[in-house]
């Protein structure tokens, strides 16, 4: 019986430095020890997309099986009811019984598995799907602080529809602090202004026909929307982007530099750069073809004059001269 132990345990140790070296797993059963050879880590959640308001595709790190799924609408307190299909490859998509309204918030929980039997639980909270998006563009931007003011971004409004998921980049912030829009019904022609802190306590967002309800500073007969934040959000040496909806489509975007800025501070900053430009929305990824934004103030903001997607269609307005919710200055700051 001893022979046998220290036999068993020399095997043991051999399978041990076996697997060390040459990567292969191994497992241990009344029948004695099988070799595994291959991949014996769990399957990753690459992507979640809402294709529509009633369907999504998942994207898994290689082939699964469902083991269990479900969608619960966190608005509502609901399950929602679904039908999930593979379509190979570790892509599976989903199909909801109900729309997923842009003004509700959900989750899909589930578990999948491999064909080896590794595991992976997940859990994917997500806005529903805006089928009216809005028409838009940047109007007015303010890049730095005062208490109680702050900074903030403006938005033109061109034609009727609802914000809810859209996304804002500012990418000195970082990626991951990017700003998705919460379920505002807008009319065309009408001022949305973005205030990038919230200081008072009285800073409502606005989202339906009541423009009138929040009594923050700056605050006034436009729409106003309020980040739930107490730190800086935009440099003078910038690039804003405003998408259809979380990594989605450009709809807009603005870059700007002071004169002393000769390279972004990072590559994520250049990498929306280009991004920009590739989407035909600005006219260039250098410092030359940036918006010159010397002078920057609290009361001197960047003001857009003109429907154009190039520096000239934007000027560092005069001192005083800046006008959240309302018509831009045409006045230019001249340094003296």
């Amino acid at each position: 019986m001893k022979l046998y132990t220290k036999l068993l345990c020399a095997a043991l140790l051999s399978v041990v430095v076996l697997s060390f070296f040459t990567g292969i797993s191994c497992t241990l059963n009344p029948q004695g020890i099988h070799i595994l050879n291959g991949d014996y880590t769990s399957p990753k959640l690459l992507s979640f997309d809402l294709l529509s308001e009633n369907s999504a595709s998942v994207r898994f790190s290689r082939s699964i099986i469902l083991d269990e799924i479900q969608v619960e609408n966190l608005t509502m307190k609901t399950n929602v009811d679904i039908e999930a299909t593979d379509n190979g490859n570790g892509i599976w998509q989903i199909n909801f019984t109900e729309n997923m309204d842009c003004a509700n918030f959900y989750t899909l929980e589930g578990n999948v598995k491999d064909e080896h039997g590794n595991s992976l639980y997940f859990k994917n909270k997500f806005q529903g799907y805006n089928s009216r998006v809005p028409q838009l563009q940047l109007n007015e931007i303010r890049t730095e602080l005062s208490k109680p003011k702050c900074e903030f971004i403006e938005l033109l409004i061109l034609s009727d529809g609802n914000l809810g998921g859209m996304q804002i980049i500012t990418a000195s912030d970082g990626e991951e602090k990017s700003i998705i829009l919460p379920p505002a019904e807008v009319k065309k022609g009408e001022f949305v202004v973005i205030h990038m802190r919230k200081l008072e306590e009285d800073c409502v967002n606005e989202l339906d026909e009541n423009t009138l309800i929040s009594g923050g500073t700056e605050s006034g007969a436009h729409r106003d929307l309020w980040i739930d934040n107490t730190s800086a959000r935009i440099a003078k040496s910038d690039i804003i982007i405003v998408k259809d909806r979380f990594d989605g489509n450009i709809v807009d975007a603005l870059i700007f530099r002071e004169s002393s800025c000769q390279n972004w501070k990072n590559e994520y900053m250049n990498k929306c750069a280009q991004e920009v430009f590739q989407s035909g929305i600005w006219q260039g990824a250098d410092e030359e073809s940036a918006v010159c934004s010397d002078g920057l103030t609290v009361t001197r903001t960047l003001c857009r004059q003109d429907d154009s997607h190039s520096k000239n269609s934007w000027i560092v307005v005069a001192t005083g001269k800046y006008s959240p919710g309302k018509e831009n200055s045409k006045e230019p700051y001249v340094a003296k």
